[in-house]
Parts: structure tokens; sequence; C-alpha cells
């Protein structure tokens, strides 16, 4: 057809809708939480119709609920005879103690004794390396111009629940992947496998609290250079159940 002209893509992306927004910290962050809302409410859908279906079931299938925590990653400032020069492991994780992370968990109990969670949270920390400065040290992932780091995290654990009494010890292994998001110098993405030692305490029918420790190895390849790091959280967790 005269005049038309036929673009690179033959889908509307983000970034055809807002040209010149889509790189904001803020608006990925939305992203990243409006697909975790998605995928639990599919989740939780899926599992509200099974459960229907099949019946008979005496432990709590589904649950979504909120969580509130604290972690810290360790070897923050980096280790000056590390190799190569520049690495992570070398000039550091430059990310340090988070002093409030904020998130949403679904939880799926598919048998009597395991279950499977989806945990997304962000985080604010302070800033491991205050005095570097970004024009001398641009690797470097904060700053002094940039000393509130703000990171966005998931994770997906399988649970083994020892009981299904009204306190139900559990440990976990998963996978998890950290990202930072705004205020920082630099961009850091990290992923790596957790292990989790926790609880859950009902105190109704369909409520829970719970508390969790979880350790993570954070794993960050930059140019080629593969870093790794440490991170231990304690998380305190509501739960609601279908």
């Amino acid at each position: 057809m005269k005049g038309f002209r036929a673009s690179g893509s033959l889908f509307v992306t983000p970034q055809h809708l807002f040209p010149r927004v889509h790189r904001s910290p803020w608006l990925r962050f939305g992203q990243h939480l409006g697909m975790t809302a998605v995928l639990l409410s599919v989740w939780l859908f899926w599992g509200s119709q099974d459960s229907m279906a099949g019946g008979g079931y005496n432990f709590k299938k589904y649950g979504l609920g909120f969580t509130l925590g604290i972690q810290n990653t360790f070897n923050q400032t980096g280790d000056p005879e590390a190799r190569p020069i520049g690495s992570r492991s070398n000039i550091g994780y430059g990310i340090g103690f988070s002093y409030l992370s904020l998130g949403v968990e679904g939880s799926w109990e598919f048998s009597q004794n395991l279950a499977l969670t989806l945990e997304t949270h962000i985080s604010f920390h302070s800033c491991a390396t205050p005095t570097l400065d970004a024009k001398t040290t641009p690797t470097a992932v904060c700053s002094k111009d940039h000393p509130t780091p703000i990171m966005f995290a998931a994770f997906t654990s399988l649970n083994y629940l020892f009981v299904q009494d009204d306190f139900r010890p559990y440990v976990g292994l998963g996978i998890g992947v950290w990202n930072s998001l705004a205020l920082v110098n630099a961009s850091s993405t990290a992923f790596g496998p957790t292990a989790t030692l926790g609880f859950h305490w009902f105190f109704a029918e369909s409520l829970s609290l719970g508390i969790r420790v979880r350790y993570g190895t954070q794993i960050v390849i930059e140019a080629n250079r593969l870093s790794v790091f440490h991170q231990i959280m304690a998380v305190a967790n509501f739960m609601a159940y279908l």
C-alpha cells in the first residue's frame, strides 16, 4: 500500500509505547511486580479449581501473603588481592546491609509434606563503599553520589514440611535472582542457589505467621568474569490460605 512502511517488529512493546521512560528503574520494578501479580493470580486460580474438583485435602494448599525482612551480603567491599582486577570479587559487591525489605509471597502445598513457594521483594540498603567516586570508579555499584541502593529480588523454593500441625517447621532448597533497581551508580545482577530453614504457625484455620532464615549464593557475571558472594536473610511473613 502506498505510503505504508513496515516496522521492524510485529509486536507492541513498552519501548514503543513509552520510548523515553521504559528505562526508568521504577518502571522496571512495576513491570516485575505486575508480572509477579499475574503469575500468582493464575497460580491461585488454578489451585482453587483443582481444590474444588479434587477435594479431600486436609492440608493448606494455596496461600498468598506479605513478607518483611532484613539481609546482609558478605564481602561487600571486596578483596584487593582478588583477581582479575576490576572483577566484583576485587572491587566488592558494593551494596551493604539491608535494613528493610518488603515483598509478596505465594505458596502451593501439592502434597502432605511438600510446598513450592514464589517470593518477590524490594529492599533498601546501606552503601558498603560510600567514599568511591563514580568518575574514577565507574564499576562501583554505589558511590557517595548514590548512597541508598534499592534492590529487586525473586526467589522460588521447594520446601519440605516436617509435620501438618499448627506449628510447621520446614527446610527448603531453591534459586534466587537479585537485581539493582535505583539510586546506584552501576547496575548489578546476581543469581544462585538458596537454602531455607523456617516455620509456619497457624493461629487460625487459614492464617499463619512465619519466620525463616535464608542463605543465598550470589553469582555475578560481568565482562566474562565470575564473582561469588554470600547472603543471609531473615524474613517474617503473614499468609492466608484457600
